[in-house]
């Protein structure tokens, strides 16, 4: 697919912002279809093993599915309606493609998992009490993924931009962001950061916007008992 398709697509659905607003349900039912069309590809590498074809197959779909629900998380209110059964499928969606790829080294395929950070950031403004299980399973997938793929430096950046987001919105509670900061295991001697920024601008900038959200006042309680420790 060339590159100039996706982007076309990516025009076209903001384009038609006030039609998707008007029709949640069909926006609803795309993405949903959308999600079932990334597992097709995943098992059509299984059948065929051209997996640099499925993976840029399955991502340029996912990257159309992401710019749809950006625009739909726009309206708060009317996003509720369908938003949380959409980041679940997406959530199982990732779960599955990890299990049947996550043993990949590819750096396509750690290119692809880590646009499933893009689609979990989403939930981070939206998120209520109720929904903090939901969130905090998309955390544990992400530093899977990061786990996974840490030597692949552009996926490690969408994953520390998720947690960067994640640790910025005062309205979480410390009792969720605190767990979450130590299943990070930063300030640990055997964390998931061994990373060398020498020379890696990005991730240096992407690494350094993650510490600094983490001057967030509901995550200072455990930055301060690990320094007093």
């Amino acid at each position: 697919m060339p590159s100039s398709v996706p982007k076309k697509c990516h025009e076209v659905i903001k384009y038609l912002l006030p039609f998707w607003r008007k029709r949640p349900d069909f926006g609803s039912h795309l993405m949903s279809q959308f999600l079932d069309d990334v597992g097709g590809y995943v098992e059509e590498y299984e059948k065929h093993a051209n997996l640099r074809s499925c993976v840029n197959k399955a991502r340029a779909v996912l990257e159309i599915l992401i710019v749809l629900l950006e625009v739909y998380v726009q309206d708060r209110n009317s996003v509720q309606k369908f938003y949380w059964d959409i980041l679940q499928q997406s959530l199982k969606s990732c779960s599955s493609t990890l299990a049947q790829l996550g043993s990949e080294p590819s750096f396509r395929v750690g290119m692809f998992l880590s646009e499933y950070c893009a689609i979990f950031s989403t939930a981070i403004p939206l998120a209520e009490s109720q929904h903090l299980h939901i969130v905090s399973l998309c955390a544990s997938t992400v530093i899977e993924i990061m786990n996974k793929y840490r030597t692949n430096e552009s996926a490690v950046v969408n994953c520390l931009k998720f947690f960067a987001t994640l640790f910025t919105v005062s309205s979480l509670p410390a009792e969720f962001t605190v767990p979450v900061s130590e299943r990070l295991g930063v300030l640990e001697k055997n964390s998931l950061f061994p990373f060398t920024v020498s020379g890696r601008p990005k991730l240096a900038s992407a690494l350094l916007s993650m510490l600094t959200s983490m001057m967030n006042p509901s995550v200072l309680p455990l930055l301060l008992a690990s320094y007093s420790a």
